[in-house]
């Protein structure tokens, strides 16, 4: 049987909404892995009737990022809990990801927020 919800991609988005990068936290700005654009790549695939599995490459925002297991982890758990039968959940071994990954609406409050934190260290008068 068919699942348009399973089949969905925007449904499997919509299951990795919740994993929070932490470094997005501790810079003031919580995001999900998805607004981050960590999620490089989605296969979704009905095995056979009803039988759901689904594929997800993440991509870290460079090599000294630790999350990556952590990040594997949550989403595996969150797309089994969202009615995937199989969940792989991989880590791609280059670090493509730039600031251009991100929602256009995340990088604006990036910006807005480093650029708060620039004038309360060094005042209104400093040059940017």
């Amino acid at each position: 049987m068919t699942s348009p919800k399973l089949s969905s991609e925007a449904y499997a988005l919509a299951l990795l909404e919740g994993i929070v990068d932490p470094c997005s936290v501790a810079a003031g700005v919580p995001a999900s892995i998805v607004a981050m654009g960590l999620i490089r790549r989605l296969d979704i695939q009905e095995q056979t009737a009803g039988d759901w599995q689904i594929g997800l490459e993440l991509r870290l925002t460079g090599p000294s990022c630790l999350l990556g297991p952590a990040f594997c982890n949550s989403a595996q758990a969150a797309l089994l809990a969202g009615g995937y039968s199989k969940a792989t959940v991989t880590v791609a071994s280059d670090f493509e990801w730039t600031p251009e990954n991100m929602r256009a609406a995340l990088r604006d409050r990036a910006a807005k927020a480093r650029l708060a934190d620039r004038k309360a260290t060094f005042g209104d008068s400093a040059e940017y």
